[in-house]
């Protein structure tokens, strides 16, 4: 199936609430993902209950319907002891790329 045909079916199985009154932030990550050739890092901040969370869960979904593979994490990680919000980044890129683990170790056998 051609790609654009891809996203459609996939949308048509996805049910997220709607964000309200985001459209500008979805447009500009989505304009990121859709021009990036390498990947990027995207940082959201806020104080607490404005939904920021929901919109990075959003950003997340649509990279991951343009091809991309996207983690995340939250500052709530930061809780699991030291180090971890690397430790829950790590986690979830050994599980898309578990090849990473090995280099990763042989790189901080050198260091």
């Amino acid at each position: 199936m051609p790609l654009d045909e891809q996203i459609d079916v996939a949308q048509a199985y996805l049910t997220m609430p709607t964000l309200v009154g985001r459209g500008q932030h979805v447009n500009a990550v989505r304009g990121l993902l859709a021009n990036r050739e390498k990947g990027g890092v995207i940082a959201l901040s806020g104080a607490a209950g404005s939904g920021r969370s929901r919109l990075l869960d959003a950003f997340v979904l649509e990279a991951k319907l343009l091809g991309w593979q996207a983690i995340r994490t939250n500052a709530g990680d930061a809780a699991h002891g030291p180090y971890g919000v690397v430790r829950s980044l790590c986690e979830q890129l050994y599980a898309i790329a578990p090849r990473s683990r090995v280099q990763l170790r042989a790189c901080t056998r050198r260091c």
